[in-house]
């Protein structure tokens, strides 16, 4: 079953290998061992790291880091359909924003 399980508002993306890996002494030193540093050089590689605090406009009252996860289950969480196999989602309308493709490697709306 695919489930929301946390959330992570991006704050910086970083290559691998163009960036991180040149800076292991400097500024990306925390990142030494990231399990994203034991693979080969590849340019799809990429790092993102969180923002120290949640930021979503209107809502500045919230005082949540930047990254986290849910402490149970939800229901509305899950992106699974009902009684269906994991590669069929029933997903909340804000994951298929018009005219963009839909959260997933494929396009294909019937999953």
């Amino acid at each position: 079953m695919h489930v929301i399980w946390g959330w992570m508002q991006v704050d910086e993306v970083a290559s691998v290998d163009t960036v991180v890996r040149r800076d292991l002494t400097g500024a990306w030193a925390w990142a030494a061992g990231h399990p994203h540093l034991a693979h080969y050089p590849n340019r799809n590689n990429t790092l993102y790291v969180a923002a120290r605090e949640l930021s979503i406009p209107g809502s500045e009252a919230l005082s949540l880091p930047g990254a986290g996860t849910f402490d149970q289950f939800n229901p509305r969480l899950q992106l699974t359909a009902e009684g269906q196999s994991p590669s069929r989602w029933s997903v909340p309308r804000w994951l298929l924003p018009d005219n963009r493709r839909p959260l997933s490697y494929h396009g294909r709306n019937d999953r």
